[in-house]
């Protein structure tokens, strides 16, 4: 019998980014049961998860014990070297930690946040992230050394995006407010410093334009967010807008600095590319797999007529809506056959995006044909989920 891959789940529950998660471990069963909760793993599958997390907390707290051991040491000897006239010319140098990128809006929030410890642990993440791919994409199981020093550092980032949070920084879920064009700004600039390659003067100028300029579009987003039909139409605005700035924002980079933030093992996916709009998409992607378009509406219709309860009519409604919806996507898309990340959830950033694009087209079309209670309709229009067709 095979071992389960165990992988981090890149949605953010309760103040979590990136790798943190709501399921901190899980297999494909596990996974199953706690997303439909109908399914049972079993008493050895819950024992064997349990004893993974065991591990995981005990490693996260040997990491946290030696790193405080380090900083003590350092801060020690730091003391002991340092004269007055170097403190005078410490105090002369701009704080590692501080803002780069400023905003009147979000003054008090960018203020609040240690910035040096968000950029370092971001880039500490970035080769982390790469060796948890390349031993899924084996099929091998992950290093539980790795994933936890992963978690020691996404936990400072956890505390940066609760800040942000409390800030009232605007987005879809804790993960569209860190991935603010304000907030990204500061995060790229102090990531590429702590990895020795901090923005010139002529990159700082035009990345501030560029923040700045996409920041009103971000504000007129909200300002038009109660015109929208459905919130699926809003987050797929939030979602163009981001991956507009993060490819701009990446153009301005060389080759060293894209080198120390950005992985070809791990660029554009969910869950493992911190310098992406899937941090943000991830939230609400749910995968589903599927080895047709026949396939795909049997699946999605199954799924929407257990979720809203429909009548026998509106069930038929639903039918020919999901048969022609389904075939909007092209006989090459099925094709391009899930690899070994997108099955464990780690899934193309491109195929998020066209899927949530998609999905806004289905939501418009259940909304207008299909016979749907005012409680339905409420519960559809609030939905800001998306199913990503995993082809099979």
């Amino acid at each position: 019998m095979s071992t389960p891959i165990t992988v981090l789940t890149s949605l953010v529950v309760g103040g979590a980014i990136g790798f943190l998660a709501r399921d901190l471990f899980v297999d494909d069963k596990l996974s199953q049961a706690q997303s439909d909760g109908r399914e049972s793993l079993g008493s050895d599958g819950l024992d064997s998860v349990k004893s993974l997390r065991a591990e995981i907390e005990t490693l996260t707290a040997q990491n946290r014990d030696m790193q405080s051991a380090l900083d003590r040491k350092l801060l020690a000897k730091a003391g002991a070297d340092t004269t007055g006239e170097e403190d005078d010319a410490a105090s002369k140098v701009p704080n590692p930690g501080g803002v780069r990128f400023e905003s009147d809006e979000f003054h008090a929030v960018l203020a609040g946040i240690d910035w040096g410890l968000v950029g370092n642990n971001m880039k500490e993440m970035v080769p982390l992230m790469a060796k948890l791919a390349e031993a899924i994409a084996k099929g091998e199981q992950p290093d539980l050394a790795i994933t936890a020093e992963m978690q020691r550092l996404n936990a400072d980032l956890v505390e940066a995006a609760k800040t942000i949070r409390d800030g009232k920084v605007p987005g879809s879920g804790i993960n569209g407010s860190f991935t603010h064009p304000v907030i990204v700004a500061n995060q790229l600039s102090a990531a590429l410093s702590a990895a020795g390659f901090a923005l010139d003067g002529d990159q700082t100028a035009t990345l501030d334009r560029v923040m700045k300029e996409f920041a009103a579009k971000d504000q007129n987003l909200r300002l038009a967010a109660e015109g929208a039909e459905f919130e699926l139409e809003n987050l797929a605005k939030e979602s163009q807008l981001k991956h507009a700035f993060y490819t701009e924002a990446k153009g301005l980079l060389n080759k060293d600095q894209h080198g120390a933030i950005y992985n070809e093992a791990t660029a554009g996916r969910a869950g493992l590319d911190m310098f992406d709009s899937s941090l943000m998409l991830a939230q609400f992607a749910q995968p589903l797999g599927a080895n047709d378009a026949k396939g795909l509406a049997a699946n999605v219709s199954r799924r929407y007529k257990s979720q809203l309860n429909l009548s026998a009519a509106a069930a038929q409604q639903l039918d020919k809506v999901m048969s022609e919806w389904s075939k909007s996507y092209p006989a090459s898309y099925w094709d391009s056959k899930a690899d070994g990340l997108e099955k464990s959830k780690l899934m193309k950033s491109s195929r998020m995006r066209e899927a949530l694009a998609r999905h806004v087209e289905l939501t418009r079309a259940i909304l207008s044909r299909v016979d749907l209670s005012p409680e339905q309709r409420r519960n559809l229009i609030k939905s800001r989920n998306f199913l990503v067709p995993l082809p099979r």
